[in-house]
Order: structure tokens, then C-alpha cells, then sequence
């Protein structure tokens, strides 16, 4: 084998090794876990990002850019921690509901009853983490003045047509 051939051939193996450790793990319940414990919004807030509500994250990166106060910051920063400390208590619970049901299918100890409960519980606290992330964004969008959400708003389209023009 040649020195070239072991370099791509490493190289390769760290890049299959890279990917598989990013790829979410078989059988990981739920799909989502990390993203739930760790309280992320994960599409959630879709509805307002796309109608242009500002993220209480995303007006803390652009707190110098938009001309934020001092208690314009803290309140948007007190936004967050809440957000996150909320996100990952109803996280956590859907996680063990979640992992409830996968072990009660797996020991086939499981009634059609229990399925169903389970299933409306999981729905149910989605939902509320879901109200969580867009209510955050409700609060965050009251802090700011008209001339700042303004300058929100133009920051964010630009970004988004620098994005789609590196996509190209």
C-alpha cells in the first residue's frame, strides 16, 4: 500500500468515524433526547422565526448590533434561562415517558391502554415544550422598540440571503 493510499484510507476512516458519532444512535430514545435534555428548540419555533419573531438567543448575539439597554439584555436574558431551565424539565419528563414505552415494548409487558396513555402524555408535553419556545419568542418581541425590530428583522433577512446565496 502505498503512502497515499494509507493517507486517503485514514482519512476516510476518520471521516465514516466523525459521521457516525454526529448520526443520531440506533435505536436512541427518543430520536430527538439530546436535543430535548439539552432543552433546544429543534423546530419548534418555526412558526415565529418564520413570520419573524425574534429568538431571545438570536437578540442576545445582535444586542450591540440592534442597540440594546442594559435592562434590555438582562430581560432577554432572563428570557433565555427560564426558556432553557423549562425546556429541559419538560424534556427530561417526555424523555422518561418516552423510554417508559420503549422498555414496556421491548419486555412485551404492554397493554393497549397503557399505549395510548403514554401516547397522549408524550403529545401533550410536546405540545407544552412547544408553547414554551414560542411563548419565549412572544416575551422577547415585547422588549424590543419598533426601530429594533426593525433592525432584527433586516439582520435576519440578510443572513438568510447570504445563506441561500452560499448554498448556490
Amino acid at each position: 500500500m502505498t503512502r497515499r493510499t494509507r493517507i486517503v484510507s485514514a482519512a476516510l476512516t476518520i471521516l465514516l468515524m466523525i459521521a457516525a458519532a454526529a448520526a443520531p444512535l440506533p435505536g436512541q430514545i427518543p430520536p430527538d433526547r439530546d436535543a430535548l435534555l439539552n432543552g433546544d428548540s429543534d423546530g419548534m419555533t418555526a412558526y415565529a422565526e418564520s413570520n419573524g419573531y425574534p429568538g431571545p438567543k438570536a437578540v442576545l448575539d445582535l444586542a450591540a448590533k440592534l442597540g440594546l439597554t442594559a435592562k434590555q439584555k438582562y430581560d432577554v436574558g432572563e428570557i433565555l434561562k427560564d426558556l432553557r431551565t423549562r425546556a429541559r424539565v419538560v424534556g427530561k419528563l417526555i424523555v422518561k415517558v418516552e423510554e417508559e414505552l420503549h422498555t414496556a415494548f421491548n419486555s412485551g409487558m404492554i397493554a393497549q391502554e397503557s399505549v395510548e396513555d403514554d401516547a397522549e402524555s408524550i403529545g401533550k408535553l410536546r405540545g407544552t415544550l412547544r408553547g414554551i419556545h414560542l411563548a419565549a419568542y412572544l416575551k422577547t418581541k415585547e422588549i424590543l422598540t419598533a426601530k429594533q425590530f426593525e433592525a432584527y428583522t433586516a439582520f435576519r433577512k440578510a443572513e438568510k440571503q447570504k445563506a441561500a446565496e452560499e448554498r448556490k
